[in-house]
């Protein structure tokens, strides 16, 4: 199994499907990515050898600090926010990443391991709907530092039918703090 990124695709209005032809990724960390996942397909492809490749979307939880969903509810230093309404990301929580990498090496998994999978929800969040959702637009110190139009959610479609659900949503309100 590879973990990969949803850096790896392109800037779109559309989620992400596995079935996305993919460019050449914005950051170098996409492009690393994108091109781990080419080696690792080079490889194995037409081997017995069975291969998934998770793309991960937005992780967060208490063990990932640099996480904007807990940089906000820590409420420190000032974070800084490219954009309220034009930057989305699609976040899931480390628990869920857990369970579904740990079912995808699993031999006796759900159903027919796909060799490319989204890990995350599903569900666009503006930066201005984690502020709302955790009743911290008054409480927390923020700037928007040159906007940027962003737009990073999955289709899910493929993971619902392999493992049966997706991960829940952000639960906004109910963030722990680090």
């Amino acid at each position: 199994m590879l973990a990969s990124t949803a850096a790896v695709y392109p800037e779109s209005t559309d989620p992400h499907s596995e079935d996305e032809t993919v460019g050449v990724p914005a950051t170098v960390y996409g492009r690393t990515k994108l091109a781990a996942e080419q080696v690792v397909r080079e490889f194995l492809d037409g081997s017995s050898v069975e291969h998934v490749t998770a793309r991960l979307f937005n992780v967060w939880g208490s063990a990932y600090p640099g996480a904007l969903p807990v940089r906000l509810r820590a409420r420190g230093d000032k974070v800084q926010l490219r954009g309220l309404d034009e930057f989305v990301r699609d976040y899931v929580h480390v628990d869920d990443v857990a369970e579904v990498l740990g079912d995808l090496l699993r031999p006796d998994g759900p159903n027919q391991t796909p060799t490319l999978l989204n890990v995350a929800t599903g569900v666009p969040v503006s930066n201005r709907d984690l502020l709302r959702g955790q009743d911290l637009i008054e409480g927390v110190d923020y700037e928007i530092r040159s906007p940027l139009v962003s737009r990073s959610v999955a289709d899910v479609t493929t993971l619902k039918r392999w493992w049966g659900r997706v991960p829940g949503t952000l639960p906004t309100t109910q963030l722990e703090a680090p």
